[in-house]
């Protein structure tokens, strides 16, 4: 989980596996409470308390979390109290700037995409392990055939 502190209108620095992420908030009508990571759904969970119906801009730096098909941008999932919703978007090559509405009592917003940094250890270490094993276990097969 990262902790935050309640934040309405700030940067908020994180950490994540060993490294320090910047997202940055803009909310009306409530505040950031926490901030979850879930790398088995590559998603961000956002715990909010709301005063009122409002919206929150969320900056992303993509190497937290993105939503690609192949090398091309796809586009997030997003749901308020695990209901579909409604957001605009912008984008740079580094960061994805999303605009979710949400209405007075909803306390969770979720950001689903393709890929989010925990997961990404896991991943090198099983490509690594598939790497080795295609190279390493045809050339075992043959030394046992040559003895």
């Amino acid at each position: 989980m990262i902790q935050t502190q309640p934040i309405s209108g700030t940067q908020n620095s994180n950490v994540i596996e060993g490294t320090e992420y910047k997202i940055s908030s803009v909310v009306t009508g409530g505040q950031v409470l926490s901030i979850t990571a879930d790398p088995d759904a590559a998603s961000l969970i956002f715990d909010i308390a709301t005063t009122s119906d409002g919206e929150i801009t969320i900056t992303l730096p993509r190497e937290l979390i993105d939503a690609k098909i192949g090398s091309e941008d796809d586009i997030f999932f997003v749901l308020a109290e695990g209901e579909e919703v409604s957001f605009s978007e912008s984008k740079t090559s580094t960061h994805r700037y999303v605009t979710i509405p949400f209405v007075h009592g909803t306390e969770q917003i979720e950001i689903i995409g393709t890929s989010v940094v925990p997961e990404f250890p896991l991943a090198i270490i099983v490509l690594s392990i598939s790497i080795i094993s295609i190279i390493f276990i045809p050339q075992l097969t043959r030394l046992k055939l040559r003895i």
